[in-house]
């Protein structure tokens, strides 16, 4: 039979680009002029037009007649493609790389930074702490510290103990007056405050837990001048002042009411003392707005924490890893609801060979710290006659007292702490009505010599 083929005159009219057929027999050797053999040709199901035979070897760099082009350039170009995708691996490896150890040098600056730079000091306090079980609530010590240009130096104005329950999202906040009397060793009955100017931070975390009888896991250390830059960078924070505020010793004036208090007006909200109930009214201030900074931060999205820790790092020093901060605020914000509690510890005043103490109720306190304990509210136990908002101030008729450091000679105040002092006054019963843990005996040997009222200005 003779082959069927396609003639030269059907592909006459082709144009310059057009591809002429392919002939019908797929085993044709030859072929009328214009006519070309398939580069490929299936064993079965042979090219009819579909889209499987190949066009000349002018045209198809593949083509048997270009054997160069059908063995090498693909290799080269195959080869190359590779290369680049193995280097752009590596240049993302290397960016990957460099910003995980920038990311890791950058935490271990602010840890490092947050850290107790006295070594001995640092070891003192490890001693002190207990590591948290996994899982289960844990105390941390604050303590506030101030330096003050008057050449006081640095006090311990602020001891504040939190248990910290994460699994329920729940923060109590016990206060520690500064001027709670305690049997020192090796110095006798002293203020709750030496306890820091002896022995620094470990000497005020040792004290603490000796009085509430619970293991301390953690503590930070806060510097209040720090503290401005801290709230500005929060955007401030929500405060109702409890009472107006006029106290130069504090640093000026603060409204009364629900506000926005920046870093500066927070500060004289947390230092002021002009109260008739002095140091009381202070350290609830000062848990009002340790409050109200967790608010806000809890209220700040995830990506702006570390900001937040690192305006923390200038004014903080603490055992607690930046790894910790933001581990513990990210599980606080997924649990959500936090409750907060907040109370001062059972106490009085007493004045003993002319040096006021805040005596500790310990009967009551024990009662306090079991109801802390088991994550209950401890401020039914506590002896508070302070206010925590502006409607209870207005309610109960309480004010602030001004407090003017200086008169126009420059010439100091004379604080009068009778005028402080609700017990003093009768406003609230004396000691005598507090048996239970207090005996006048023990409190005689306190040694005046590094309190004395110049020492300590104004009020403070």
């Amino acid at each position: 039979m003779t082959p069927k083929h396609v003639s030269h005159d059907a592909n006459a009219s082709l144009g310059e680009n057009d591809i002429p057929s392919i002939s019908t027999d797929p085993y044709s050797t030859t072929a009328e002029p214009g006519a070309f053999r398939a580069a490929y040709v299936p064993q079965s199901g042979a090219s009819n037009g579909s889209g499987h035979g190949r066009s000349t070897a002018s045209s198809n760099p593949y083509s048997r007649n270009n054997a160069s082009h059908y063995a090498v350039k693909p290799k080269k170009k195959h080869r190359r493609g590779k290369k680049i995708a193995l280097v752009t691996c590596l240049v993302l490896a290397v960016v990957l790389v460099g910003v995980g150890v920038a990311a890791a040098l950058y935490v271990n600056n602010l840890d490092s930074q947050m850290a107790e730079q006295d070594t001995e000091q640092a070891a003192a306090i490890q001693e002190e702490l207990t590591t948290p079980v996994s899982d289960e609530p844990f105390y941390v010590m604050l303590i506030g510290s101030d330096t003050r240009d008057d050449g006081t130096g640095q006090r311990s104005d602020t001891n504040i103990v939190a248990r910290v329950d994460l699994s329920t999202a729940t923060v109590t906040l016990i206060s520690i007056p500064r001027d709670t009397a305690i049997d020192l060793d090796g110095y006798g009955t002293q203020k709750f405050n030496a306890a820091y100017n002896y022995g620094g931070a470990a000497g005020s975390i040792k004290e603490a837990k000796e009085l509430l009888g619970v293991d301390i896991s953690h503590y930070a250390e806060i510097d209040f001048n720090g503290v401005v830059d801290l709230i500005d960078a929060l955007g401030g924070v929500e405060v109702d002042v409890p009472m107006e505020i006029t106290d130069a010793d504090a640093g000026g004036h603060v409204d009364q009411g629900l506000q926005t208090l920046d870093g500066e007006h927070a500060l004289i909200f947390a230092r002021s003392r002009s109260y008739t109930t002095g140091d009381f009214q202070r350290t609830t201030n000062q848990r009002i707005l340790i409050e109200a900074v967790i608010n806000k931060i809890m209220s700040l999205p995830a990506t702006e924490l570390p900001g937040i820790v690192q305006k923390m790092a200038a004014c903080v020093t603490t055992d607690m890893k930046v790894t910790d901060i933001v581990g513990y605020a990210q599980a606080f914000q997924k649990a959500g609801n936090l409750t907060m509690y907040s109370a001062l510890i059972p106490s009085t005043t007493a004045d003993l060979d002319g040096v006021s103490y805040v005596v500790c109720d310990t009967a009551q306190l024990s009662k306090m710290m079991t109801a802390v304990n088991a994550g209950e509210d401890p401020a039914p136990y506590s002896t508070d006659y302070t206010v925590s908002s502006s409607a209870e101030a207005d309610a109960s008729g309480a004010e602030a007292t001004p407090v003017y450091s200086y008169s126009d000679t420059g010439e100091s105040f004379d604080w009068n702490s009778t005028d402080y002092d609700p017990y003093a006054t009768g406003e609230v019963s004396s000691s005598s009505s507090y048996g239970t843990g207090y005996d006048a005996s023990g409190y005689s040997g306190y040694d005046t010599s590094g309190y004395s009222s110049s020492g300590y200005g104004t009020g403070y």
